[in-house]
């Protein structure tokens, strides 16, 4: 089963809107910003002027900043010493738990430095997709459509814990709209909605030193130049079928099916793991499953068509080039015929390449 990508909860549109809470009488105006680096979404939910950093890639989505804890404080996340953090997989099923472990430093909004008596320290914690909602109604009695429910575990000898805490409800379009403490029974959630002629932009209050700790943010390896090895049979797999991934996690979006029998081509060199092919059905990665997975040198390798390719051979053979002339009236005006005719010899010419590649298939199977 595909996963629900988090992004489209995750990250809203601009609106604006209102968060209270059952702790104070201060309320939140909140709004997502959008920005991008590179090839990565980046985007903000913003709080009044106060902030979260948010960005994706095409397997996770990551935090960095977070500028409201309060007390003049901001903390930051890194992962493998580098600027941010994995937060989610873009795409999860529903029970789905992933793993977390960031590294947490708080520092001093004015110029960032390291808060003294807060030393930096990891923390694992879970998170869980819960559940999306068709609507959902919310304490203030707006319902929503679309919402994706996730509670967070802390971790307990590498699994999550029994109960959460704390639970997140995105809905689509909007992002953030509330939030809970279990243990405290602390609350926050979406109260009014506003127009842009009701309520003003938000604009993020500015770190002048984030820049030089953030000088790249943490995503996925590029993956290396792949080289064709030859073409293989799946000798062994595990299960009937084993998932071929657009990218070598488990995380990775869902692009076809793998069976034993089936010939493929594999390309060099893995990547943790895992191995580039290219299927009847699909291009993408392999997990090999410490051994699960197995190919053999295909004894009488068949051709691999591009999975995005027409891969039905013509059940009728192609017409002959010397079918005698049509005659009729034409009913259109000169320039009309000349612009049908050269459409005519385009097709022609298409035609053409295809018997070619046709001609030079047959003779590599005879």
């Amino acid at each position: 089963m595909a996963g629900i990508d988090l992004l489209e909860y995750l990250r809203g549109d601009g609106r604006l809107y209102e968060i209270v809470n059952n702790w104070s009488s201060q309320a939140e105006v909140m709004q997502t910003h959008r920005e991008t680096d590179g090839e990565l979404q980046v985007f903000y939910h913003v709080k009044n002027s106060q902030w979260e950093e948010l960005w994706a890639d095409e397997v996770f989505i990551y935090r960095g900043t977070d500028t409201s804890p309060g007390n003049g404080e901001v903390y930051t996340l890194t992962e493998k010493d580098t600027y941010g953090s994995v937060w989610c997989p873009r795409l999860m099923r529903i029970g789905d738990a992933f793993r977390r472990s960031p590294t947490v430093t708080f520092r001093r909004k004015n110029d960032g430095q390291p808060i003294a008596d807060k030393a930096p320290f990891q923390q694992i914690t879970w998170l869980r997709l819960i559940a999306v909602h068709d609507r959902f109604k919310f304490a203030s009695g707006i319902e929503l459509p679309n919402v994706a429910e996730l509670h967070g575990y802390v971790d307990n000898g590498g699994k999550p814990t029994a109960a959460a805490f704390e639970k997140y409800w995105y809905a689509k379009a909007y992002g953030l709209v509330a939030w809970e403490d279990p243990n405290s029974t602390w609350k926050s959630w979406i109260a009014q909605v506003f127009t842009p002629e009701t309520m003003t932009q938000r604009v993020r209050e500015q770190l002048a030193w984030l820049s030089a700790i953030r000088q790249r943010r943490l995503t996925v390896p590029r993956l290396p130049q792949a080289t064709e090895r030859g073409v293989f049979v799946v000798e062994r797999i595990p299960s009937d079928f084993v998932n071929i991934r657009a990218y070598p996690t488990t995380w990775g979006r869902d692009v076809g099916d793998l069976h034993q029998g089936e010939q493929v081509i594999l390309y060099s060199p893995e990547v943790n793991g895992w191995v580039l092919l290219k299927s009847p059905s699909a291009q993408g990665w392999v997990s090999l499953q410490n051994g699960g997975v197995a190919f053999a040198a295909a004894p009488d390798p068949e051709p691999i068509l591009p999975p995005d390719g027409d891969n039905d051979t013509p059940s009728e053979p192609l017409p002959p080039d010397d079918l005698p002339p049509t005659s009729f009236v034409w009913p259109g005006t000169l320039e009309d015929a000349i612009k049908m005719r050269d459409a005519y010899r385009l097709v022609e010419e298409g035609a053409r390449r295809v018997r070619e590649e046709l001609d030079r298939l047959i003779a590599m199977m005879e």
